[in-house]
């Protein structure tokens, strides 16, 4: 809550259970509540009610212990620009009290998983951004914590570079808790087992990304490529409706179609069946089939909040 009585309250009632080796995905519109939630697991701010624990330590009693098993990369860079990157994680393996005889292996193992070696003795002030955001992920790594946040890890990073840091992120997650906050849907995909959509501060759902676009998918989308001297558009969108009366035309800019199929109104065999009796009989040259992305159920549970703002 901000602000006192009558004030904003951020996080509202956020129950959650996280497993050793899962990496949960933790999605909302900017201003839901994420980062407000990091803020209160890492003792920035105190919660007004309630409490999360790792393991029997608290988060409003036992901070001191917390933050040697638990690794933050912020949302945004949290670098002392003189420090060299090897100094830099040097000084987070001394605060969460790795015995001095590992520090320098892990730091040089962490520097090199990340690709950060030929930068690791350059003040950390002269880095790439990208190069600061893979540091700020080390630092989060570093000591082997039990609980790893994660806030918007890859932002401002090329598309290579955020498949590399994925990659070092899933092989040094797999035997602690990790959350994890993006703005990229494909980021989320690739890294989380469950994930969550936060909506003014509540978690309106959660699961298993499967469970999600079958409980909140809006359907089968059917993409169809036409050959236009020969096809009729009307004809297909005809067809599908007379199969399927719930079949709504999304768009059509030729020579490409797409029709979205109620969920429930055919098994995918069927669905295929009647897109394949389309093709052959309708001159459509290219046809797929797919279910929602989880980015049209972010922009749902995103449009239900605007809304109800609105209302």
């Amino acid at each position: 809550m901000y602000g006192g009585a009558g004030g904003k309250l951020a996080v509202c009632d956020l129950c959650l259970r996280i497993e050793p080796g899962e990496c949960f995905g933790f999605l909302g519109v900017n201003g839901a509540g994420k980062s407000t939630t990091f803020s209160m697991l890492t003792g920035a701010e105190v919660p007004t009610s309630g409490d999360a624990t790792l393991g029997t330590l608290s988060i409003r009693r036992d901070q001191e212990q917390l933050r040697r098993v638990v690794g933050f990369c912020p949302q945004h860079d949290a670098l002392e620009g003189l420090m060299t990157g090897r100094e830099t994680l040097r000084l987070y393996a001394r605060i969460k009290k790795m015995a001095l005889s590992e520090i320098e292996g892990e730091v040089s193992a962490l520097l090199a998983d990340l690709d950060l070696l030929k930068f690791a003795d350059k003040p950390a002030g002269q880095y790439s951004g990208g190069n600061k955001r893979k540091l700020c992920v080390a630092i989060a790594l570093i000591g082997s914590p039990q609980l790893v946040l994660l806030d918007e890890p890859s932002s401002g990073m090329d598309a290579a570079t955020k498949r590399f840091l994925w990659s070092v992120i899933k092989r040094r997650t797999t035997n602690c808790c990790t959350v994890l906050t993006t703005h990229s849907m494909e980021e989320c995909e690739a890294l989380c087992g469950r994930i969550g959509v936060m909506v003014d501060g509540v978690l309106r759902c959660v699961g298993p990304l499967q469970s999600l676009k079958s409980q909140y998918g809006q359907g089968y989308k059917i993409d169809l490529r036409l050959n236009l001297e020969q096809s009729q558009p009307q004809q297909l969108v005809d067809f599908f409706r007379a199969v399927y009366p719930g079949a709504v035309l999304d768009e059509f800019e030729p020579p490409n179609l797409t029709i979205t199929v109620p969920q429930d109104a055919a098994t995918l065999s069927q669905l295929f069946g009647r897109v394949v009796e389309a093709r052959e009989a309708m001159h459509v040259q290219e046809c797929s089939v797919m279910q929602c992305t989880l980015e049209q159920i972010f922009l749902t549970m995103a449009s239900r909040t605007k809304l109800r703002a609105s209302s």
